[in-house]
């Protein structure tokens, strides 16, 4: 199959979701699709509000519906787990920000285009499987109520989290490279971020092509593609 041959060379997964809908998943940051990024993040266990930025690298250079958000745990901090958050709200929005930083004022980094993609009660679970060391796989799955259609023309991925009542969730993977970047504060109303900085948390975004995949990926190709080596 050319197609999924030019899957493993753009660095995209193919996966199933449940109803039978095939989905391609894109590792952001890239540098952390096989290997561990050392932190722990408490995005979606603390009562936390949490921008990250994510180059328009990482994806294909055509639109997209994102459809899912997959974590994993820290190899580290991690563990397996069951739990349920009372109330998790996510937004996606194409931002003009810079993925080097971003604005302490959350208001100034969300793009024209947000969307409230989940927000309600969920039920999140891993079964921290993977090598000792990590990276651990990515198997704690939010499947968006809303899919987001994101076009990497018009600027960086920014997703924004409020998690509004602390759960008992794992820590999950996180790390610091180029092409990410968060502000976060804690409390899910809060207006300006107390900590910013260059790192981000491992994340898989799953979805589907907008356009023909075999169109979107000959596109790809010819504009260079994903390589393993970028951050």
């Amino acid at each position: 199959n050319p197609f999924r041959i030019g899957m493993v060379v753009a660095g995209l997964l193919a996966t199933n979701l449940a109803d039978g809908v095939e989905l391609n998943c894109v590792t952001a940051p890239t540098s952390m699709t096989y290997r561990e990024g050392g932190g722990g993040s408490s995005a979606i266990r603390d009562a936390i509000r949490l921008q990250e930025v994510y180059s328009s690298r990482y994806f294909p250079s055509h639109a997209i519906e994102i459809r899912e958000l997959r974590w994993r745990p820290s190899a580290i901090y991690g563990t397996a787990f069951t739990g349920r958050l009372e109330r998790l709200q996510i937004m996606l929005s194409a931002t003009a920000k810079p993925t080097s930083r971003l604005s302490k004022a959350f208001s100034q980094n969300v793009g024209q285009d947000e969307k409230v993609v989940f927000d309600g009660p969920i039920e999140l679970k891993s079964q921290f499987i993977g090598p000792e060391k990590g990276p651990k796989e990515f198997d704690i799955v939010v499947r968006l109520t809303t899919p987001f259609v994101y076009d990497p023309s018009a600027g960086h991925l920014l997703l924004d989290i409020r998690n509004h009542v602390a759960g008992p969730i794992t820590f999950v993977d996180a790390g610091v490279g180029s092409g990410v970047a968060r502000a976060f504060n804690m409390g899910a109303q809060s207006v300006t971020g107390a900590v910013g900085d260059g790192g981000g948390d491992g994340i898989q975004f799953c979805f589907t092509p907008v356009r023909p995949p075999s169109e979107g990926m000959a596109a790809g190709l010819a504009n260079g593609g994903f390589e393993s080596g970028i951050d």
